[in-house]
C-alpha cells in the first residue's frame, strides 16, 4: 500500500469473511477493486456458467449493466447449444470479450485448449485442462 500511495493512490485493505459479509451488498457498495479466487466446481462448464451468471459473484457486482447484458446474452446462446463444442464457441466470445476489454484481470487461469497428438484418445472432460490419464488410450 506504500507503493500505490507514492503515486497518489489510497488502497484501504478490508478482509470480507465468505461465511458472514460476502452476500451482503452493502459490503461491496465503495469497493472499487477486489482480488479473489473462485472454483466453485470440478465441472469446468458448470464453474464457468456459475461465474458469469450467479448474482453473488464478482461479474453481477462490479460489471455495469451493459457489460453483463453482453454477456448474459452470450450465455443465453450458449444454453440453446446441444454439443459442447457449439457452447463452447459461446465461452471462447465470453473470454475475449472481457480479456479485451478488460473487465477483469486473472491472475491465474486454467489451460482451455491443449495440442494433444492425434493418437491420445479419451472420452473424458479436461478437468482443469489435465488429461485424466486414468482413461486414455492410445490409438
Amino acid at each position: 500500500m506504500a507503493q500505490a500511495a507514492r503515486f497518489g493512490i489510497s488502497l484501504e485493505l478490508r478482509i470480507i469473511d465468505i461465511s458472514s459479509e460476502f452476500y451482503q451488498p452493502s459490503q461491496w457498495e465503495d469497493v472499487d477493486i477486489s482480488m479473489s479466487a473462485d472454483v466453485p466446481s470440478t465441472d469446468i462448464e458448470v464453474a464457468f456458467m456459475d461465474f458469469y451468471g450467479n448474482p453473488n459473484l464478482a461479474p453481477q457486482r462490479f460489471l455495469a449493466e451493459k457489460e453483463l447484458q453482453q454477456i448474459e446474452e452470450l450465455l443465453r446462446q450458449a444454453r440453446q447449444c446441444i454439443r459442447f463444442s457449439d457452447r463452447d464457441h459461446f465461452y471462447d466470445q465470453i473470454e475475449c470479450f472481457v480479456r479485451d476489454n478488460h473487465l477483469f484481470l486473472f491472475l491465474e487461469h486454467l489451460t482451455k485448449h491443449q495440442f494433444i497428438h492425434a493418437t491420445i484418445q479419451t472420452e473424458d472432460k479436461h478437468l482443469y485442462g489435465h488429461l485424466n490419464l486414468k482413461k486414455l488410450w492410445i490409438d
